[in-house]
C-alpha cells in the first residue's frame, strides 16, 4: 500500500526521511498547497531525523540564528553570512550542504573553499566530518549503505551516481583557495563542472582571506547553472576583500547603518549576526544551551582589548562592517577604492620612463617582513602619476655567492637582502638614486652596508626624525605633524584623492587601513598616528607593507616623480611684502582692499613643488 503524506502518495516502504528530503528538493507545489509544508520545515524535519534522533553522535541545536542562516541559504541564490566570531556560520553551512546533497545525491556537487586544508579541518570541514561520521554510524547500525564515501586525506566526500558507482563528479569537495594557493585553486574551479542533469554549489568559508578567483567563480560562469547556490561567510573586516565585494550593498556602503541585520547586495542578500543579540545573550539559560557563542565576558574583553570603535570589534563582535567614518584609522577603505585600479597603458600621455623602488628591512624597526615595492611614473593628462608594478618579500636569511675564484662564500643576512634589492632594481632598470629604504634606528648600520655594497646615491628615509616643513594642501592652518612617521603616513592621502597614485595592491590597502590615529590625536593642534608597538600589540603584526608604501612615495617626491601642493608658514612681514607686491601689480597702491580680488586672506602661501 502507498503512503500518503503532505497531500502526496509515496511508495510503500519509503522512510520518513526520504519523504522529507523529496519534499524539500523536488516538490514543485507552492508552499502550503494541499498539505505541503514550507521548504524550510521539510529541511528541519530532515535534520531532526538525521541527527537529532536517538543514538546520534552529533546533533544540530536549533536557535534563532541557525534558522535565519538556513532559511537564507534555502531561499536565495546568493547569500552572505556576516557574523561575529563563533556565531555558528560554519556549522549551519555544513548542515545545509549535507542535507542538500542527500536530498538528491545523484545530482549534487558542492565545492567548499577555505584558506587551507588544515585550516578548514578546524572550521567548516570539522563540522562536515562530524556530521558525516554520525550518519555513517547510524547507517551502520541500521544496515544501510552510505550514499557516498569520505576520503579525509583529500578533503572529499565522493558521491554515488545513478548506477551505484562512486563518482568524483558528485559529492562534496574541499579546495584550498587562500591567497598563497590562488593559482592552483583557480585551475580547479575553472575545471569543475556541474554533474550531467544536476547542479553545483559553492561555499566560501573565511571569504575575506580567499583569493579573488573564488569571487570570480562565485558570481561568474559557475553561477549560470540552474539551481546554483553561492554562499559566502566571514567575520566582516575590509570592504575591499572578496567577501566585501560579494556583500556590497546594492544601495552603496553609505546605506548601511548600525543594527542592520539584513540588506540587499548586488547579487542577493547578506545577513548580519551581532553577538550583543545572540541567543546566548538574549535567551534565558543561553550560557549553557549555546556555550560556543561569545559570552558577555568575552564581548567585554574584546571591547577592552581593541576598543568598541575598532574594526576588530566590529568584525568579531558586531558582525558588521565598521561604518564609514567610525574606523578612526589613518586611511579609510573608501578613499583607497579607486587607487586600487591600475593604470591602463592607453591612459598614459607618453610611455612611462621613470621607476622607483623601496625596501623596509624587517630587523631594522621590529618588523615582521622585508618587502620591496617598485612603481613606474608618468603623466596622465599632464598630471604626474604613480602606478604600482610589484611587491616582493625579501628572503631574510644568510646566503651564498660565488667569488671571483669560483668558490662558494657565505654572506650575511644584510648582504643577502642588499643583493636581492640591487638585482631586482637592476633587472627593472631602477637606478640607486630612485631607491629608498628605512634608515630608522638599526637602519643606519644597514644603510652603511647598502651604500658600500651598491651606491651612495640610495635614499634613506628616517621615520624617527622631526617632520619636514612640507605639508599637504588639505592640512588646516593650525594643524602640525607630531613626528616624521605621521607625515610619511599622511602625505600620500591628497595624492590618492587626486588620482595620482594607482594600482595599490589589496594587501597594502588592508595594512594601510589598520593603523589608527594616536589616542590623543585630533586635539585640533597635533596630528599623530599610533605607535608601531601599539599597532603590533593590537593587530599582531607590523605594518611593513604600509611603511614600504610610504617610503616609495617619499622617494618619488624627492626625485620629482610626483607633485604635491606644499604650504609654508609666512610671518606678518612677509604678508605685508606680498600685499605690497599685489598692490604694485594692480598699478594703484591706494586701491581699497575690497576691490583687490587677488588680495591674500590666509597666513600661508601655496606653491607647487617642481
Amino acid at each position: 500500500m502507498s503512503v500518503q503524506r503532505y497531500g502526496k502518495n509515496f511508495p510503500s516502504g519509503v522512510s520518513d526521511l526520504d519523504i522529507e528530503l523529496w519534499c524539500y528538493a523536488h516538490d514543485e507545489r507552492a508552499e502550503g498547497e494541499r498539505g505541503r509544508l514550507t521548504r524550510f520545515d521539510h529541511f528541519k524535519n530532515a535534520v531532526d531525523l538525521l541527527w537529532n534522533c536517538e543514538g546520534s553522535t552529533r546533533g544540530i541545536i536549533w536557535n534563532e540564528w541557525t534558522e535565519r542562516m538556513i532559511r537564507g541559504m534555502i531561499y536565495n541564490k546568493f547569500i552572505g553570512l556576516a557574523g561575529a566570531g563563533s556565531s555558528g556560520k560554519s556549522d549551519a553551512a555544513a548542515c545545509f550542504i549535507l542535507v542538500d546533497y542527500l536530498s538528491a545525491p545523484t545530482e549534487r556537487m558542492w565545492l567548499v573553499c577555505s584558506t587551507t586544508l588544515a585550516g578548514a579541518r578546524g572550521r567548516i570541514w570539522k563540522s562536515v566530518t562530524e556530521l558525516w561520521n554520525s550518519l555513517e554510524s547510524k547507517w551502520g547500525r541500521d544496515g544501510s549503505s552510505p550514499v557516498g564515501k569520505m576520503v579525509q586525506s583529500k578533503g572529499r566526500i565522493v558521491g554515488i551516481d545513478s548506477d551505484g558507482r562512486y563518482s568524483e563528479a558528485l559529492g562534496i569537495w574541499l579546495i584550498a583557495a587562500g591567497k598563497d594557493d590562488e593559482g592552483e585553486a583557480d585551475k580547479k574551479l575553472k575545471g569543475l563542472k556541474a554533474p550531467t542533469g544536476g547542479t553545483i554549489g559553492l561555499v566560501a568559508d573565511e571569504f575575506s582571506d580567499l583569493g579573488m578567483c573564488v569571487f570570480t567563480a562565485m558570481v561568474g560562469n559557475m553561477s549560470t547553472t540552474p539551481g546554483y547556490r553561492g554562499i559566502g561567510m566571514a567575520n566582516p573586516g575590509s570592504k575591499l576583500t572578496p567577501f566585501g565585494r560579494f556583500v556590497e550593498p546594492a544601495a552603496g556602503w553609505n546605506s548601511l547603518s548600525v543594527g542592520m541585520e539584513e540588506w540587499k547586495t548586488r547579487f542577493g542578500i547578506c545577513l548580519s549576526f551581532d553577538a550583543h543579540n545572540s541567543p546566548r545573550i538574549k535567551e534565558e539559560g543561553g550560557d549553557k544551551k549555546y556555550f560556543w557563542m561569545p559570552s558577555q565576558e568575552a564581548i567585554d574583553q574584546m571591547a577592552l582589548a581593541f576598543g568598541e570603535d575598532s574594526m576588530e570589534y566590529w568584525a568579531q563582535v558586531r558582525g558588521m562592517f565598521c561604518p564609514t567614518g567610525m574606523e578612526r584609522t589613518v586611511w579609510s577603505e573608501l578613499e583607497l577604492l579607486n587607487a586600487m585600479k591600475p593604470v591602463d597603458a592607453s591612459e598614459w600621455d607618453y610611455a612611462p620612463e621613470k621607476k622607483a623602488a623601496a625596501l623596509d628591512p624587517a630587523f631594522v624597526t621590529e618588523g615582521d617582513r622585508s618587502p620591496i615595492m617598485w612603481a613606474e611614473f608618468g603623466t596622465i593628462k599632464g598630471v604626474k602619476t604613480m602606478n604600482f608594478l610589484g611587491t616582493k618579500i625579501v628572503a631574510e636569511s644568510a646566503g651564498e655567492v660565488v667569488n671571483s675564484e669560483g668558490e662558494d662564500v657565505q654572506i650575511t643576512v644584510s648582504e643577502n637582502m642588499i643583493n636581492q634589492l640591487r638585482e631586482l632594481c637592476q633587472f627593472h632598470g631602477i637606478p640607486p638614486q630612485c631607491t629608498g629604504f628605512d634608515e630608522t634606528g638599526g637602519g643606519v648600520v644597514f644603510g652603511q652596508w647598502l651604500r658600500s655594497n651598491w651606491s651612495h646615491a640610495v635614499k634613506g628615509v628616517k621615520f624617527g626624525e622631526r617632520p619636514t616643513d612640507r605639508r599637504p594642501d588639505s592640512t588646516n592652518e593650525s594643524t602640525v605633524y607630531k613626528n616624521r612617521v605621521t607625515q610619511l603616513w599622511v602625505q600620500p592621502k591628497a595624492m590618492v584623492r587626486q588620482g595620482q597614485i594607482r594600482g595599490i595592491p589589496q594587501d597594502v590597502v588592508d595594512e594601510l587601513c589598520q593603523r589608527k590615529w594616536h589616542p590623543r590625536n585630533h586635539t585640533g593642534k597635533v596630528t599623530c598616528v599610533e605607535e608601531k608597538k601599539d599597532m603590533k600589540k593590537r593587530t599582531g603584526k607590523s605594518p611593513d607593507l604600509g611603511d614600504t608604501f610610504c617610503i616609495l612615495v617619499e622617494v618619488a617626491l624627492e626625485n620629482g616623480f610626483l607633485d604635491t601642493v606644499e604650504i609654508k608658514r609666512t610671518d606678518k612681514r612677509m604678508q605685508k611684502m606680498w600685499k605690497d607686491r599685489v598692490h604694485g601689480m594692480m598699478g594703484d597702491p591706494d586701491v581699497p582692499r575690497k576691490s583687490l580680488v587677488a588680495m591674500p586672506t590666509v597666513k600661508r602661501l601655496k606653491f607647487r613643488r617642481t
